[in-house]
C-alpha cells in the first residue's frame, strides 16, 4: 500500500531526487541500491506512482525471466514453467510483500541478484557471481547471509568436483568482486553520514532491534519445538496427498472397469481422513496451540501451498551432504551447482520458516526454495511411472491456490481507486478513501513544500502529498526514537521547522512490544505535539484503530496553534 510500509521506499526515493541522501538526511532501514534505482526512474520519468509501478513491473519481469533461465539448468521445460508459475502468482500476490510495489525494493532486488548470483555460477561466470553477490550486499542485510551460503555450497562443490586449487579460485572470484563492490558504495555513504549512523542505526539499527527484541521478525524465526512441529504438519498437508496421489495412480493404471477405478481413489480419501484425524487430535491434546491455529489459518487460507516450501530445501541439502560425504555423484547437474542452489534455498527458507507465506518478507525469498521444490518434483519422477506426474501437480495445485488466494479471497472485498496528487491506485474501500481525504487536506491546508509530520507508521503519505518528512524519521515504531534524548532532539528540530500539520494514523503497534505511540512510547514527542497543535479534522472511525501495525483506516490532523 503506497501510503504504509511501500510508502517508505516512494518518500526516500523522492527525497533523493530533491537532493537529500539516505542514512545521512532521511532514516532508511535497508540498503541503496533500490531506493537509489527507484529514484532514478522518478529522475528519468517523473515522480509518480505511474513510474513506481512501472518500476515494479520491470523487476518483476526481470525476475522472472532470470528464474525460468535458473530453472532451466536442472528442471525440464514443463516443471520449470510450473516453477516459474508459482513463483508469479507470489509476486502478484497484492499484499505488502508483492514484487510491483514491494514492501521495499531491496527485498526484489535482492530476489532478483540472488538468482541471478546463482545463475552465473551454473555458467561458470565466477567474477560475475561475485558482483551479483556485491550487489546483494547492498540490499537486505539477510541477502548477504544468501549470498555467503550461495557461494559456500559452489566452494564445496567446487572442492568435491575439482579440487582445492580451484575451489580456491572460485572463492576469491566471489569474495574480492563483491567486497570491491559494497566497500566502494559504503564507503561513499559512510563519508557524508558516518560509518555509525549508516550500520547501526540505519541498515542494522541495533537500538531499534533491541527495544522491539525483534519481536515480529522473531516469530517468523523462532528455532523452537512449537514451530518445528508446525513446520512438519505443513509438509504433511502436502506430502500426505502426493504420496495418495501416487498409489492411486498406480492402483488406476492396473484397473480397467470404472468400478475399480473409483475403488483405486480410496488413498486420497484416506489421506484426507487422515489429515483430518491428524489435526482433530493435535486439538484434542492442546499442545502447542499457537502452531496449531496458524496452520489451521494457513489451510483455511489456501497458505499452505506455500508455507511447506523450506522443507524441500532443508530435506535434499542434507540428503545431498550425506551423499557427497560418501562419495557419491551429484544427483542433478554437478555438486557445485546443486550444494549452491541447496545451500541458498535453504538459507532463504530458514529466514520465516514459521510463516513462510505471503503475509511474510517471505515472497522475496520463494524463488530458491521454488527451485528446490522443482528438484525434488525431478527425483519422484525417477521413483516409478505412478510418481510422474505427482510433483508437477503439486506445483500446479500450488500456483493456483495461492492465485484463488490472492484474486478471490483477498480481493473478494469491495475496492475502491484512492485518487491523489501522484496518481491513482486500489485498495480496499475500508481504508482508501481515507487517505485520499487525509490526502486530499494536507493538500489544502499545508503551503507547497512545507515538511509535515506523520505518525506513527504511514511514511507514504508524505509521498502521496508531496510533503517531505520533517524529521530524520519517517516512521515511528517502538525504538525508532530509542531514548528521551532522542526525542527532545526531535521536539527541538519541530521546533525549528515548524511543520504545519501532523498527521496521526489509527494504529496500534503490538507485534513490536508496544501497542500506543504517545501511550507506551514517544510520550516526549506526542505531548509536544498535543500542547503545540490542535486537531481540525477526522476521517473514518479514529476509535477503531488497525492492530499489529496494519495499515491505518482512520486518520486525525492535527494543525499547528497560533502564536500567542
Amino acid at each position: 500500500m503506497p501510503s504504509f510500509d511501500a510508502g517508505l521506499d516512494l518518500t526516500v526515493a523522492e527525497g533523493i531526487t530533491n537532493g537529500e541522501l539516505p542514512y545521512r538526511d532521511l532514516r532508511y532501514f535497508y540498503g541503496p541500491v533500490g531506493v537509489f534505482s527507484l529514484a532514478a526512474a522518478f529522475e528519468l520519468l517523473g515522480t509518480s506512482l505511474t513510474v513506481a509501478f512501472l518500476f515494479g513491473f520491470a523487476q518483476t519481469i526481470a525476475i522472472l525471466s532470470a528464474f525460468y533461465l535458473l530453472a532451466r539448468r536442472w528442471l525440464e521445460p514443463v516443471t520449470a514453467g510450473l516453477c516459474t508459475l508459482l513463483l508469479l502468482t507470489i509476486a502478484f500476490s497484492g499484499t505488502f510483500f508483492d514484487f510491483v510495489l514491494p514492501h521495499t525494493n531491496a527485498g526484489t532486488f535482492g530476489c532478483l541478484f540472488l538468482i541471478l548470483e546463482l545463475l552465473a555460477l551454473t555458467h561458470r561466470r565466477n567474477a560475475l557471481a561475485g558482483l551479483a553477490a556485491g550487489i546483494l550486499l547492498l540490499t537486505r542485510p539477510e541477502f548477504a547471509a544468501f549470498a555467503g551460503a550461495v557461494a559456500l555450497g559452489a566452494v564445496m562443490g567446487q572442492w568435491r568436483d575439482a579440487g582445492p586449487r580451484e575451489a580456491a579460485r572460485m572463492a576469491a572470484l566471489l569474495i574480492g568482486p563483491a567486497l570491491v563492490v559494497a566497500g566502494v558504495v559504503y564507503g561513499a555513504l559512510a563519508s557524508t553520514a558516518g560509518w555509525h549512523r549508516l550500520f547501526f542505526e540505519n541498515i542494522v539499527p541495533v537500538d531499534f532491534a533491541r527495544i522491539s527484541g525483534g519481536r515480529l521478525q522473531g516469530g517468523w524465526a523462532p528455532f523452537d519445538l512449537s514451530s518445528a512441529v508446525a513446520l512438519a504438519a505443513r509438509g504433511a498437508l502436502v506430502a500426505l496427498p502426493a504420496i495418495a496421489l501416487a498409489m492411486t495412480i498406480s492402483s488406476m493404471r492396473s484397473r480397467r472397469d470404472l468400478w475399480g477405478r473409483l475403488l483405486a481413489l480410496w488413498p486420497l480419501a484416506a489421506a484426507v481422513a487422515g489429515i483430518a484425524l491428524a489435526a482433530a487430535i493435535w486439538r484434542l491434546l492442546g499442545i502447542f496451540p499457537e502452531a496449531r491455529i496458524q496452520v489451521e489459518d494457513e489451510a483455511a487460507r489456501l497458505l499452505s501451498a506455500m508455507a511447506w516450501l523450506p522443507l524441500p530445501a532443508l530435506g535434499l541439502l542434507v540428503w545431498s551432504v550425506l551423499r557427497l560425504r560418501r562419495g557419491e555423484a551429484a544427483a542433478w547437474r554437478d555438486w557445485t551447482s546443486d550444494l549452491a542452489l541447496l545451500a541458498g534455498a535453504s538459507a532463504a527458507g530458514l529466514r520465516t520458516y514459521n510463516e513462510f507465506t505471503t503475509d511474510s518478507y517471505a515472497p522475496y525469498y520463494a524463488a530458491l526454495p521454488i527451485l528446490a521444490a522443482g528438484l525434488l518434483a525431478t527425483t519422484l519422477e525417477r521413483g516409478g511411472r505412478e510418481w510422474r506426474p505427482v510433483g508437477q501437480i503439486v506445483l500446479g495445485v500450488a500456483a493456483a491456490a495461492l492465485a484463488l488466494h490472492a484474486y478471490v479471497g483477498l480481493y473478494s472485498d469491495d475496492v475502491a481507486t484512492v485518487s491523489t496528487p501522484r496518481g491513482d491506485y486500489r485498495w480496499y474501500r475500508d481504508g482508501g478513501p481515507e487517505v485520499e481525504q487525509t490526502v486530499r487536506y494536507i493538500d489544502r491546508r499545508a503551503p507547497a513544500g512545507a515538511p509535515i509530520l506523520v505518525l506513527p507508521d504511514d511514511p507514504g503519505l508524505h509521498f502521496l502529498s508531496g510533503h517531505r518528512p520533517a524529521l530524520y524519521e519517517s516512521t515511528f515504531l517502538p525504538g525508532t526514537l530509542d531514548s528521551e534524548g532522542d526525542e527532545r532532539a526531535a521536539v527541538r528540530r519541530l521546533e525549528r521547522v515548524r511543520p504545519p500539520i501532523v498527521v496521526f494514523g489509527a494504529q496500534r503497534t503490538d507485534n513490536f512490544g508496544f501497542a500506543e505511540i504517545g501511550k507506551d512510547y514517544n510520550r516526549i514527542l506526542v505531548r509536544y505535539v498535543r500542547e503545540s497543535y490542535r486537531p481540525t479534522a477526522r476521517f473514518g472511525d479514529v476509535g477503531n484503530p488497525t492492530s499489529e501495525n496494519l495499515p491505518a483506516r482512520a486518520f486525525t490532523v492535527w494543525e499547528r496553534r497560533p502564536e500567542p
